[in-house]
């Protein structure tokens, strides 16, 4: 027996940002991802067919945000794991600030800033830089959850 591989159309999902993403991707005719091997006859084709609870299953719906550039001789500044349990109907939000306010620092300035959702489902927050950043020597993140869930995420300030 050969294998097939083809093109699907998984559909379209609405981003965060508001825009359509429609998700291609390529499938092998014997991978596990189809529906017990079950063949779908399209214009004399066999052509596999996963259903969405499949599709959803293997899609990671993380919100990682990287901003700037990991150098050699960069170090790990800082790193905070920020998470906060959701309330009903309520969005919860909380405030990272690098250096802390009774923190002294050497002058070093941020090279990259990692911010990792720990949340895979779909259901973590996001975060933004509101002040400082990459090219400064102090960063102020806010996070934010979607509406009745939490967040959780990883956040690491590189710099020299």
């Amino acid at each position: 027996m050969y294998s097939k591989t083809v093109l699907y159309i998984g559909g379209l999902f609405l981003t965060a940002s508001g825009l359509w993403l429609i998700i291609l991707s390529e499938l092998n005719h014997n991978s596990s991802l189809f529906n017990n091997g079950a063949d779908h006859h399209w214009f004399g084709e066999n052509i596999p067919h996963p259903s969405w609870s499949q599709w959803l299953h293997h899609i990671n719906f993380t919100h990682n945000y990287m901003f700037g550039q990991r150098r050699f001789g960069d170090r790990l500044l800082f790193m905070d794991h920020a998470w906060q349990l959701g309330k009903f109907l309520k969005v919860v939000s909380s405030d990272v600030y690098y250096p802390l306010p009774s923190q002294t620092t050497k002058g070093e300035i941020i090279t990259y800033i990692r911010i990792m959702d720990q949340k895979t489902d779909g259901t973590g927050g996001t975060a933004n830089i509101m002040s400082g950043g990459v090219g400064f020597p102090f960063v102020y993140i806010h996070l934010s959850s979607k509406r009745s869930c939490g967040f959780d995420f990883l956040i690491e300030v590189y710099g020299s």
